[in-house]
């Protein structure tokens, strides 16, 4: 899992799965930064701990997209799946929906090379993503690269 960014003061060090944590930045980072495999930087750490996206993102099969400033996931699960890696995407709730057309590129199944999870999902989130067959972790590769055209 790869996560670069800032973790908002105010979401840290909240309680851990809880709604004030509104990006799931803090809960993640709190849970998960000391995983084996596992790169989270916070950007309030020193410059020299910090992993640039396209390294941290290419060499990671996950890479978790939280909410953004502006309320949205920004571009940044586009540059997961460029670069391979699958998004996972922060959600407060099993029932929002994830499609989002590009502007210049066709339309693409986003459920169909990501994932989600919720607060009291990023938990236990190690144990769902080791779960996952190597196979389906490659079928959701390919199907992000297809919505690129990349096949």
């Amino acid at each position: 899992m790869f996560f670069s960014g800032a973790i908002p003061p105010q979401t840290y060090p909240h309680s851990m799965g809880s709604m004030q944590d509104v990006s799931g930045r803090g809960t993640m980072y709190l849970t998960h930064r000391n995983r084996t495999g596992w790169v989270l930087r916070n950007h309030w750490e020193p410059k020299d701990v910090r992993v640039p996206l396209n390294r941290g993102a290419s060499n990671s099969v996950f890479c978790f997209v939280p909410y953004g400033q502006s309320g949205g996931y920004g571009g940044r699960y586009v540059s997961a799946v460029l670069f391979g890696c699958i998004p996972v995407f922060f959600e407060h709730s099993d029932t929002c929906a994830r499609t989002w057309p590009l502007a210049g590129l066709p339309d693409f199944d986003l459920q169909s090379c990501s994932l989600k999870t919720t607060p009291a999902g990023i938990l236990t989130l190690h144990e769902r993503l080791a779960a996952i067959p190597p196979q389906d972790i490659r079928r959701m590769q390919v199907s992000g690269g297809r919505g690129w055209g990349l096949d």
